[in-house]
């Protein structure tokens, strides 16, 4: 199934649930309410998840004069892929990691952070990129915005309550409790929205055809090894919604790995250059 079938499918799987249970909550107001918040979650993912995630990490457009050239090398590579240009944005983090978003291959974008152009040589930057290109060209950028856009909205609304709770009441130990066990029950029916439509064989795939359309499977494999073993150091302080996004998974040790969708970075490598780094 195409990625781009795959998405509208998402979309209607969830808004068939939402309807589902505005009903049997609350008869015809409640299909009522399903519906609308249905049409508003669609529109606000196909016109403004880009938004929200250059919000989210504080991305800035990259016009005129690209200081650290990695305009030059994303047009070389959409030459070799044969697609547009995706426009470019940097984000201020000092921890090596790229992601893509975007509707349409016409209309997607290539978030760098800077720390990606401070630690990674000018060919390992190039693997990188090649791998997002490749998401790009295989139209999975889209679905991987919409999850993260539908789960990012879910999560806040659950840290909104939260607060709530605790701003009216900070001492009551009861609404602590219900408010924990809403917390277990809403994070892992988030995280399993993450896992569901996405599969870790993505990320094999991209990096294989980012090997290939570098001809340099080395260094996309040192690229993966560095910003990895940088991230561990200096975490990337991404929202485990945001986290499938990346070329390597921001999440830490602990329950947040609840949200993972990569694979291992061992695992990868291998596959790359037949062993590990």
């Amino acid at each position: 199934m195409n990625n781009s079938v795959r998405t509208w499918l998402y979309l209607v799987i969830l808004s068939t649930f939402a309807l589902t249970v505005g009903g049997l909550a609350a008869g015809r107001q409640g299909l009522v309410a399903g519906f609308i918040f249905s049409f508003l979650m669609t529109v606000t993912c196909y016109l403004f998840s880009d938004q929200w995630l250059l919000w989210t990490f504080q991305g800035r457009l990259v016009e005129g004069v690209d200081p650290y050239g990695v305009r030059k090398t994303i047009s070389e590579l959409c030459q070799i892929a044969s697609i547009p240009e995706p426009k470019l944005y940097f984000i201020p983090s000092p921890t090596p990691n790229v992601f893509s978003m975007g509707r349409s291959i016409g209309s997607a974008s290539i978030v760098v952070s800077e720390g990606a152009v401070q630690v990674l040589s000018r060919d390992e930057l190039k693997g990188v990129l090649a791998h997002e290109i490749s998401h790009i060209l295989n139209r999975e950028t889209f679905l991987m915005t919409v999850v993260s856009t539908i789960t990012g909205v879910l999560h806040y609304f659950v840290e909104g309550i939260k607060w709530i709770a605790a701003l009216g009441n900070p001492k009551n130990q009861k609404s602590n409790s219900v408010g924990g066990i809403f917390e277990g029950i809403i994070y892992p029916f988030e995280a399993a929205l993450i896992r569901a439509p996405l599969r870790s064989k993505r990320e094999y795939s991209a990096d294989k055809q980012a090997a290939e359309m570098t001809q340099n499977p080395r260094a996309l494999a040192q690229a993966l090894w560095k910003m990895h073993h940088h991230g561990r150091a200096l975490p990337l302080p991404a929202p485990p919604h945001t986290a499938h996004l990346f070329v390597v998974s921001p999440l830490q040790e602990g329950n947040i790995r609840l949200f993972e969708t990569h694979p291992p970075v061992q695992e990868r490598i291998k596959r790359l250059i037949g062993r590990s780094l």
